[in-house]
């Protein structure tokens, strides 16, 4: 972070938005959200003062991605629509797929889920055009999670194991964690609970193994949840505790909503 701030001090443009996009997997999965949006503005002025138009793009999405984490959507969506307009003018595929793959992500926390699935699918079709394989596979389990929120979770079940295995065999932890866990949903909403617990499991394992804090806490909740719905309040509260001390140390929202949960399930339990 000092490095890039000094970078752009100095003059040094190219250091000041590659350094950037290096950091942003790694702010992102461990929860440094506000670090994220920071450094990523630093990008952006730096790729336009040196008037790299590919590196704008770039900037740009993550600065969208960043702003959305902090739940900024308004932001978020201009950043994403305008790296659209330069990956498009610069006739990169892979970089319109990256967008189309945030935008879908951005509408789906606004829960505008239909929006999201055809950003999916708009992704899906791109990353197949640009041969980017890691990509198609995040955009299987991508349209896959969108067709079970609307409720299409046997479809989603196929899409998911696609990307599943996809993911395995290019050796991508993180997105394996994604596969397991939309799998997890779908298996929850079919009343498959056996199989559900045992794939969140398998995507709690993964996001530790990958240092993906914010995840493991959304994991712990949807464990938790299917503990309480079995009638296993203890295992159910076990999981919401580490889930709150997680979403805690990141200073996130939702950790208000698992303690209201919390304290309704102790309530049912006397």
């Amino acid at each position: 972070m000092a490095t890039a701030a000094l970078a752009a001090r100095e003059g040094f443009d190219t250091h000041a938005w590659q350094l950037p996009a290096t950091l942003a997997p790694y702010l992102d999965r461990s929860g440094q959200w506000q670090e994220y949006v920071a450094v990523q503005a630093t990008a952006l002025a730096a790729a336009e003062r040196v008037g790299d138009l590919a590196a704008q793009a770039n900037a740009h999405c993550l600065l969208g991605r960043a702003h959305g984490r902090i739940g900024a959507h308004e932001d978020a969506n201009a950043h994403l629509h305008r790296a659209l307009q330069l990956y498009g003018a610069l006739d990169d595929p892979a970089g319109q797929a990256h967008t189309h793959h945030s935008l879908g992500w951005i509408a789906g926390r606004q829960h505008r889920y239909p929006d999201a699935l055809r950003h999916a699918h708009q992704a899906l079709a791109l990353y197949q055009t640009a041969g980017h394989r890691t990509g198609q596979a995040r955009a299987l389990n991508t349209v896959g999670w969108y067709r079970s929120l609307l409720g299409r979770h046997r479809q989603a079940l196929v899409y998911c194991q696609q990307a599943l295995d996809l993911h395995h065999e290019l050796g991508n932890h993180d997105g394996e964690a994604d596969a397991w866990d939309s799998l997890g949903h779908a298996h929850r909403h079919l009343g498959h609970t056996a199989d559900a617990l045992a794939c969140y499991g398998h995507a709690l394992d993964l996001f530790r193994k990958v240092g993906d804090r914010y995840q493991q806490a959304d994991i712990l909740g949807s464990l938790g949840a299917i503990h309480r719905d079995a009638g296993d309040h203890a295992a159910a509260a076990e999981a919401w505790h580490q889930a709150v001390a997680i979403l805690d140390d990141l200073r996130h929202p939702d950790a208000g909503k698992l303690r209201s949960q919390l304290a309704d399930l102790n309530a049912a339990a006397h």
